[in-house]
């Protein structure tokens, strides 16, 4: 309670009743007890309380880094495994390891991006004019879909994202899929994406869940794109 009390007698009112609140009642009691009676520390005091607080942070901060960077691996390889084994897989994880299962989960959700909605009666599609081709809907696709994709297409779709959106798409992509993505782009800068892949830090499952949708969409709008341009190409020949 000593050294408690001597830290929060140096903090912001706000922050230090969060430290407060962190604490167990009886050790609540006795903080704020000490308080009352602490004088002012001295300064070798408060350099051996700042020396232990800063090597407890340096310790923790170290931990986050590893689990974060083993939970990618983990991920990753999750991802690479077939649907039906992923399925078992995850469902022994939510007995034993429910912290690592959770963590996952999202890895049981399919991405897909819905169909268009069809125009109203009121304003029906007019036909192609004579000699147009028309332009097809964009497809349904899903998450898991994008391993067929060409590298070039999927490099052009992650260059439209910003880059958080594009590493958590990522981190919870197979191997597979970061592959292909890798051969549509210059070797340092593929070698450069896998090493932050692998540094992704604290996130959600919603995070997740909204950048592979938001990768899914990218790559449709560039295979759309794409096709657009060789129809039009093939109606001037």
């Amino acid at each position: 309670p000593r050294a408690v009390a001597a830290v929060l007698g140096y903090l912001p009112a706000e922050l230090g009743a969060g430290v407060l609140q962190c604490l167990s009642a009886d050790e609540r009691r006795r903080v704020v007890a000490q308080l009352a009676v602490q004088g002012d520390a001295d300064a070798d005091s408060l350099r051996v309380i700042a020396s232990g607080l800063a090597e407890w942070i340096r310790r923790k901060h170290e931990e986050h880094q590893r689990r974060s960077t083993r939970l990618g691996t983990i991920r990753q390889i999750v991802a690479a495994t077939p649907e039906h084994a992923r399925r078992d897989l995850l469902a022994g994880l939510a007995e034993s390891e429910p912290e690592i299962a959770s963590a996952l989960a999202e890895l049981l959700k399919p991405v897909a991006i819905a169909p268009a909605a069809p125009a109203p009666e009121s304003e029906p599609t007019p036909p192609p004019a004579p000699g147009q081709t028309p332009t097809p809907a964009a497809p349904l696709i899903g998450f898991d879909d994008l391993e067929r994709v060409d590298g070039r297409a999927l490099a052009e779709a992650v260059a439209t994202l910003d880059g958080r959106t594009a590493l958590l798409a990522l981190a919870a992509a197979s191997e597979a899929l970061v592959d292909r993505l890798a051969s549509g782009l210059p070797r340092d800068v593929a070698r450069d994406l896998r090493t932050r892949l692998h540094r992704v830090g604290p996130t959600t499952l919603t995070e997740i869940d909204r950048a592979q949708t938001a990768l899914a969409h990218a790559v449709v709008a560039v295979v759309q794109r794409r096709r657009t341009t060789r129809l039009a190409a093939d109606g001037r020949a």
